[in-house]
């Protein structure tokens, strides 16, 4: 399922996507992006577009292909 402009919030300087929200499944590779919105600013934003993989050991980033990151 796709989500248009979901809400989530950064807790400790750390991005908190709720398993209720979307479940990562283990073994897999998926491209993130996200848009960061100043409260004080409220017209600056800053898009950004990584990867990463999930595992049995934890998560870790992963490096985009360039049309990865061209298409994001």
């Amino acid at each position: 399922m796709l989500y248009e402009n979901p809400s989530v919030v950064v807790t400790q300087d750390e991005l908190c996507i709720p398993p209720s929200f979307y479940r990562f499944l283990d073994d897999s590779t998926y491209v993130v992006r996200y848009i960061l919105q100043s409260k004080k600013y409220g017209d600056s934003r800053r898009s950004v577009v990584s990867a990463i993989v999930f595992t049995n050991d934890g998560v870790r980033s992963v490096p985009l292909r360039k049309d990865e990151a061209a298409y994001y």
